[in-house]
């Protein structure tokens, strides 16, 4: 089992994107956390929904072409 895996079954599982919405709703009512932190998203290994921190990506974002 992958730490990922392990991740997955310590959250709460919901079962509609909508009931994980609403449960960031109640999260950010209790710990006024900034909204753009939470989000909500579909978990690969069981299916359903979580609500997670951001991860942020430490590989540096590659420069944008310039049009010439």
């Amino acid at each position: 089992m992958t730490s990922e895996q392990r991740a997955c079954q310590v959250k709460v599982r919901h079962a509609t994107q909508f009931a994980a919405c609403r449960a960031k709703s109640a999260m950010l009512a209790l710990t006024h956390e900034e909204r753009s932190k939470l989000q909500v998203y579909s978990c690969r290994f069981c299916h359903g929904w979580h609500v997670g921190h951001l991860k942020i990506n430490p590989a540096p974002l590659r420069p944008i072409a310039r049009m010439k």
